[in-house]
């Protein structure tokens, strides 16, 4: 007896294998493994989808007995290229059948192959001829069509189309695009079309910043939780759902497969996924959500252009509202029902200030949340302040000009469109202001009034821009003096002179500011019989060179008289502001 059975068990087993490379195993039980439904199937042109399984992936075709479960009959097969295509041809003893897909793919979100394998899974009623593609949204809706045959008694169709209803609903897909999104296993995300960018959403969702083994894991765990139900609860599965909507990056996405499919050769159109992506985790899909797009960061114009994108949904309007409060306690406008999805703002803001805005749709009476933003209005940064920069100033001004009518100039960040208002104080408070102009396009000022020797001088300017907003005051200031002419290199000085016409030299002026000079300088030269010059015996004016050559000698009464002298030198410059007068200098004279 024994000897007869090992040789019909070595029979069999080497029966069991087809041509095709397809295996069908006896379940251990020796029981009739299937229904009483018998079927021929031809799977042409089907794909396994994550992104895309790479060639040589295994297909395993596993019949289902009446009971939904697993008999021990199964077929092997694999994808033929990397855009994951596989077809399978065959008769089989059960209209039921599970789709087994294992291997590694194309990550949509890295733009790389998988460091890993993951397994994806669909169940289908057999019928002659179909298409069973194998992606995400088949392998999470399938335990829970079973479940809805088995425990309910429902068809296959109707289980079908409750349970991937109730998958795309755990996304936020909005009901009235479910009923136009066509069934999972005919989706396609190399192919335009709703429920191809639902699958390419969803998938990238479930990407996310996920390994392999932990997209796995949630997978699983999402098919597991709405199984008995339909409804997902789980607060694991919950969470990176809503977080990963965070890490896709649309553009990004649609370049990696771009490339891809370009690699491969495969006609592609990459759909419209990023409608399906609910990316702030609101519970609202981007297409049907509100969601703003300016200003969202630092701006220069101080009446913007509130945009958001505009919502698939019918009928819907907008609420939106602005404030400088993080609590919107005090609004700056308040606006409700805007049919368009933008608004200019019926207010000028003010520079330099942090605004927060907010937006919400409305659609009949359903009211949705607000969606915050935060934004700034740059402020004005003056530079290159001339003379003087603002950060440098003090109570006792060190920068010195000596031109009586400086240009004063300056630099900004400006690049929107406005003019200029400038002010010349005598003081720091502005409390004696001098010269206050407006309108200013350049950015410079010509001081056309003469300005008082050794005085000091401050003066503001701050920008205004086409809609009547005002940049804080950039403040500056500076000292104007002529200085004096030294007398460590003058002569006569100090000495005894046998010459009663001498040669009167001095040094120029020295001038701090070598960009605000006068213009023009001339000297005035006078010569007394005492240092306080009550008796002036020579008072020489309209010097253009810093030397004077005395004509006639020195005399008191018209005699020639031996003695002590004295002499000082000043200069004027192009406005007739003077200098003080130099040192006196004394000369004795012995003819």
């Amino acid at each position: 007896m024994k000897k007869f059975f090992l040789p019909l068990l070595f029979i069999i087993l080497i029966y069991g294998c087809s041509k095709d490379e397809q295996s069908v195993e006896n379940n251990s039980n020796g029981n009739s493994t299937t229904n009483e439904n018998s079927a021929n199937i031809q799977l042409n042109n089907s794909l396994v989808q994550k992104g895309p399984f790479v060639e040589g992936s295994s297909i395993l075709i596993v019949e289902l007995n009446e009971d939904l479960e697993s008999t021990s009959i199964s077929y092997n097969t694999e994808t033929v290229d990397d855009f994951g295509s596989f077809e399978f041809n065959s008769s089989l003893g059960s209209d039921k059948i599970d789709i087994v897909a294992t291997g590694f793919y194309f990550n949509e979100i890295t733009g790389q192959l998988s460091s890993g394998q993951v397994t994806l899974r669909n169940f289908i009623e057999v019928q002659d001829t179909q298409k069973a593609n194998i992606n995400i949204l088949t392998t999470l809706s399938r335990q829970r069509i079973k479940y809805l045959m088995t425990a309910n008694g429902v068809s296959y169709d109707e289980a079908k189309n409750q349970a991937e209803r109730e998958v795309l609903l755990a996304f936020n897909i909005p009901q009235n695009i479910i009923d136009a999104s066509g069934q999972f296993q005919d989706m396609d995300i190399s192919k335009e079309g709703t429920g191809n960018a639902i699958l390419l959403a969803i998938s990238c969702v479930l990407q996310g910043n996920n390994s392999d083994g932990e997209l796995s894991e949630l997978i699983t765990k999402f098919a597991n939780d709405l199984e008995n139900d339909g409804i997902l609860d789980d607060s694991f599965v919950l969470n990176k759902i809503k977080d990963g909507g965070s890490f896709v990056n649309p553009q990004s996405v649609r370049e990696n497969l771009e490339q891809r499919f370009g690699s491969l050769g495969i006609t592609y159109s990459i759909p419209d996924f990023e409608f399906y992506i609910d990316f702030d985790g609101n519970g609202k899909v981007y297409g049907y959500d509100v969601t703003a797009s300016h200003p969202l960061e630092a701006i220069a114009n101080t009446k913007p252009t509130f945009e958001w994108n505009s919502s698939a949904e019918e009928g819907e309007t907008y609420d939106v509202q602005l404030s400088e409060n993080s609590n919107f306690s005090n609004l700056i406008f308040d606006i409700s029902n805007i049919d368009d999805v933008q608004l200019v703002s019926p207010e000028s803001l003010q520079r330099g200030i942090t605004y927060y805005w907010r937006i919400r749709m409305k659609n009949g009476e359903n009211i949705g949340d607000w969606k915050v933003n935060t934004f700034s209005v740059n402020n004005v940064i003056f530079s290159n302040l001339s003379p003087r920069a603002v950060e440098e100033l003090g109570v006792e001004l060190e920068v010195e000009i000596s031109d009586s009518d400086p240009l004063i100039s300056w630099e900004d960040n400006m690049t929107e469109n406005g003019t200029y208002q400038f002010q010349l104080s005598a003081d720091l408070d502005f409390n004696d202001i001098l010269i206050d102009v407006n309108n200013l396009v350049e950015r410079n000022y010509q001081i056309t009034f003469p300005l008082t020797n050794k005085a000091y001088y401050f003066y503001r300017i701050r920008f205004q821009d086409d809609n009547g907003a005002y940049s804080e005051w950039a403040i500056s200031g500076f000292r104007f003096i002529l200085p004096p002419i030294g007398s460590y290199s003058a002569n006569p000085s100090g000495e005894t002179w046998g010459d009663t016409t001498p040669l009167f030299d001095w040094s120029e002026p020295y001038f701090l500011e070598p960009d605000y000079l006068p213009e023009t300088m001339t000297y005035q030269l006078q010569v007394a019989t005492d240092p306080d010059f009550t008796n002036i015996i020579v008072d020489a004016d309209n010097i253009q060179e810093s030397q004077y050559q005395s004509t006639s000698p020195f005399s008191i009464g018209g005699e020639t008289e031996t003695g002590q002298y004295y002499w000082r030198v000043r200069y004027y410059d192009q406005n007739n502001i003077f200098s003080d007068w130099s040192n006196v200098i004394g000369f004795f004279i012995s003819p």
